[in-house]
């Protein structure tokens, strides 16, 4: 958790900038800001995991001190559901991507079998909605976890870079980004 926020700047190799630095200002033209997060996770706590990852995501993008309400001094941010456009209350983020550890929402070494329960068909490949809901219940997911990220990732303006168990057929899983 030694680089948890902290970003890494990296210049194009034309631009007269240091290739290196540390930064956590604005974005530059050219400047993409990459962190890194070396975490852990809880081993086949999708859900829980999912929810560390927004409370990632949110350390990444500093208060704005007109949305934000404090309580005891410190500042807290609104509800990461309350509303489509939440990433408003936000300042602008510090990182541009965010990388998190492999099979990070699943955890890595969960075993065989926990990985073929965990995995589920990339979203819209079951052709229908009700299969694709039967193979999340069937796994034990709230929603397609690949579907949380990119909402997450759109809600506070940061990519995310993650891979997932993808259930290929019904007895190969396979793991993809």
């Amino acid at each position: 958790a030694e680089y948890m926020g902290r970003a890494t700047e990296m210049s194009s190799p034309n631009s007269s900038n240091e290739h290196l630095k540390e930064t956590r200002g604005p974005v530059e033209q050219g400047v993409l800001r990459i962190a890194i997060a070396q975490v852990h996770s809880i081993p086949a706590d999708v859900n829980g995991n999912l929810r560390r990852l927004e409370a990632l995501l949110a350390s990444f993008c500093p208060p704005d001190s007109d949305t934000h309400t404090q309580v005891n001094g410190t500042h807290t941010h609104p509800s990461p559901t309350s509303t489509p456009t939440a990433a408003v209350a936000y300042g602008r983020p510090t990182v541009d991507l965010l990388m998190v550890p492999e099979l990070w929402l699943t955890g890595y070494h969960v075993g065989a079998c926990a990985l073929r329960r965990l995995a589920v068909p990339l979203p819209g490949a079951c052709g229908s909605e009700e299969e694709e809901r039967r193979l999340l219940c069937a796994a034990g997911l709230e929603e397609h976890p690949l579907k949380c990220v990119g909402e997450m990732a759109g809600r506070y303006g940061i990519a995310v870079a993650v891979t997932y168990p993808e259930l290929e057929s019904a007895h190969t899983p396979d793991t993809h980004t």
